[in-house]
C-alpha cells in the first residue's frame, strides 16, 4: 500500500521537521552512542542509506546517496549545491514536501525477514524497489505539474520530479515490515526553467492508483523471480498464499495499535454526534489520525542478523 503525508513545519519549528528527515549523520551517532530517536529515524546505520530519484535531480546536482545538509537545503528551498533559492520561499504552511511511504505487504516483510537464504532476501528487496520506481515513474510521468498565472488557473508540466528514498525493514514495534519512505520535493522546474511549487493535487487523488499500481508490479516482481503465488486480491492488495493468519498477525503489532486506536476514536466521534455513523471520508480521517496519534518512537538500533533470530525464534 501506499499513503502520502504532506510535510510542513509545524509547531516544533523547520529545525524538527529537517532534523527528523535528514538524521544524524552516521559518523555522529557512532561518536556519541546516542540512543534512537525521531532525529536519527531515516539515517539508521543499520538500514542503507537513502538514494536520490527524479528527473529533477539532474538541475539539482543529485546523484547517489543522500546527505542530511542536501536535503536540509531543500527543504528551505534552497539549491543543494550553491545555496541559492529555489524561487519563492516557503512559507509558515507551506508544504515542503510530501512523503509517500509504499509499504510491502506483510506476507512479503515475512518472506525476507524469516528466509534463510540470503538470495531470496535479496530478491524480495529488489522487486520491492523495482515495485515503487514503477509507481513512481507512473506518477512523475503524469503528476509531476505546477500552476501559474493569476491565481494558479494555469496546470503546466514540469521538467520532473526530485525524490529521496530511504527503504526501511522494520515498524515501530520492530516487526518486519518492508517500506519505503519517498520524500519527493514541492519544488518544481517548469518548462521555462523557473522554480515553483509542485501542485500535488494528482498525488493525493491519485493514492489508490498509485498504491495499487505498486502493489501489483510487487506481486509481478515476486512471481517472477521466486515463483510464489497469491492468495485473493482485495482492494488491489494480496498476500503471499499458504502463509498462515496467524503468523501474519503475529507480526502486525503496529497494524493491531492502529486499529486499536482507530476504533477508539470511532467510537468517541459517534458519541460526540448523537450516534451517527461517520461516512467512509470521516472514517479516512479517523484512521490518519489515528497512524499519527498511535505512532511510537523506534526502539533503539538492534543489528540486523539479531533481529532476523529473535524473528525466527518467534515465528
Amino acid at each position: 500500500m501506499m499513503r502520502v503525508t504532506t510535510l510542513k513545519v509545524g509547531k516544533a519549528g523547520l529545525a524538527a521537521l529537517i532534523d527528523y528527515y535528514a538524521g544524524l549523520a552516521h559518523d555522529q551517532l557512532r561518536r556519541d552512542g546516542a540512543s534512537r530517536g525521531p532525529v536519527d529515524y531515516y539515517l539508521d546505520p543499520n538500514e542503507p542509506p537513502g538514494r536520490w530519484w527524479g528527473q529533477g535531480c539532474g538541475a539539482m546536482e543529485l546523484a547517489g546517496g543522500v546527505h542530511p545538509e542536501q536535503l536540509a537545503a531543500l527543504l528551505e528551498a534552497r539549491h543543494p549545491g550553491h545555496g541559492g533559492r529555489l524561487g519563492r520561499g516557503f512559507g509558515a504552511k507551506s508544504a515542503r514536501a510530501f512523503d509517500a511511504t509504499f509499504s510491502a505487504p506483510k506476507s512479503a516483510s515475512l518472506l525476507w525477514a524469516l528466509s534463510p537464504d540470503p538470495w531470496v532476501r535479496a530478491e524480495v528487496l529488489a522487486a520491492h524497489h523495482i515495485a515503487v520506481v514503477a509507481a513512481l515513474d507512473w506518477l512523475q510521468h503524469h503528476g509531476a505539474l505546477t500552476r501559474r498565472g493569476t491565481n494558479g488557473i494555469e496546470q503546466v508540466d514540469t521538467q520532473g520530479l526530485v525524490a529521496a528514498l530511504f527503504r526501511q525493514h522494520t515498524s515501530r514495534t520492530a516487526d518486519p515490515q518492508l517500506h519505503t519512505h519517498a520524500v519527493i520535493i514541492a519544488k518544481v522546474q517548469d518548462p521555462t526553467g523557473k522554480w515553483l511549487s509542485l501542485d500535488a493535487r494528482f498525488l493525493k487523488r491519485q493514492q489508490r492508483s498509485i498504491s495499487w499500481l505498486y502493489a501489483g508490479a510487487l506481486r509481478s516482481e515476486l512471481s517472477a523471480r521466486l515463483s510464489v503465488s497469491w492468495g485473493p486480491v482485495v482492494e488491489g492488495h494480496a498476500e503471499i498464499d499458504g502463509l498462515p493468519q496467524d503468523l501474519l498477525k503475529l507480526f502486525s503489532q503496529r497494524t493491531e495499535q492502529v486499529e486499536a486506536k482507530t476504533a477508539e476514536l470511532i467510537a468517541a466521534w459517534v458519541d460526540e454526534h448523537d450516534g451517527a455513523e461517520p461516512d467512509a471520508l470521516t472514517i479516512y480521517r479517523l484512521e490518519r489520525a489515528a497512524v499519527r496519534t498511535s505512532r511510537p518512537g523506534k526502539d533503539k538500533a538492534v543489528e540486523a542478523d539479531i533481529l532476523r533470530a529473535e524473528w525466527r525464534e518467534r515465528a
